[in-house]
């Protein structure tokens, strides 16, 4: 008797430690959310807006710049607390990256200002849930997908690779790793899982994280991969954006 509830105190110790390892899924900051839609509806020009739900029965914004003579699309997911068109690294590439393809740029899941990576990790199950419904979107018009993440975004990529099948053909991280001072990044995806074309792109001056990530992923000896450092970069590429988006538009013509 004594034996078994000693199993049973153990066997219970075991998965609460367990359990306590996951991260606890919170909801995004609605209220916050909406007013980084009006700046981003309110900043766009050339492009248009639509609102999608995503299975968790969600409304979310998605900037797109669509042309029926295209028929390849790029999904670009931005960085930590941003939106859609953000100037410093999402604005750029669509500018650029509209003019051959069709473009679209999801508005991600936000937290509070100043939120850290280890929060942002709670809402991994909203933006899978996002990329899901908007990759489903963009094949019915397009034949080849590529997406393009940057900083918080490609962590959220990763998360959504671990979990779905998909049809994306080509993947460029930029400044992919990130994470606060201190904290740990959970497991990497693995990217040599991944059957499609892979482009790494990181600044000379970025985070020390992003540093370990292109060390981790240059250890998996991709057959299709690219590790590109772009100098005298940080992590949003403040004076080197023209040289990020020209190395981005220069890998995209590679077959």
């Amino acid at each position: 008797m004594m034996k078994n509830l000693l199993l049973k105190v153990t066997f219970f110790s075991i998965c609460l430690g367990s359990c306590s390892l996951l991260p606890r899924t919170i909801t995004p900051d609605y209220a916050r959310e909406t007013s980084l839609n009006y700046q981003s509806e309110s900043t766009s020009f050339d492009s248009e807006f639509t609102t999608l739900l995503s299975n968790k029965g969600e409304k979310f914004n998605l900037l797109y710049h669509e042309d029926e003579s295209k028929d390849q699309a790029i999904l670009l997911l931005h960085g930590r607390g941003l939106y859609p068109n953000e100037p410093l690294v999402m604005n750029p590439l669509i500018e650029i990256l509209n003019k051959e393809y069709n473009v679209y740029s999801i508005q991600l899941p936000v937290l509070k200002k100043n939120a850290t990576y280890s929060e942002y990790v709670k809402l991994f199950s909203y933006s899978d849930s996002r990329i899901k419904k908007t990759l489903n979107y963009i094949e019915t018009t397009s034949s080849k997908i590529i997406v393009i993440a940057h900083s918080c975004g490609t962590h959220m990529l990763s998360s959504f690779l671990k979990k779905y099948q998909n049809k994306i053909h080509k993947v460029i991280l930029i400044s992919a790793g990130a994470v606060d001072k201190d904290q740990t990044p959970l497991p990497y995806y693995d990217y040599s899982l991944f059957d499609g074309q892979i482009l790494n792109i990181l600044g000379d001056k970025d985070h020390n994280s992003v540093k370990h990530f292109a060390e981790y992923i240059l250890s998996l000896n991709i057959k299709n991969f690219q590790n590109i450092i772009i100098s005298d970069a940080g992590h949003y590429y403040k004076g080197k954006i023209s040289s990020l988006a020209t190395q981005v538009n220069k890998w995209l013509k590679l077959d």
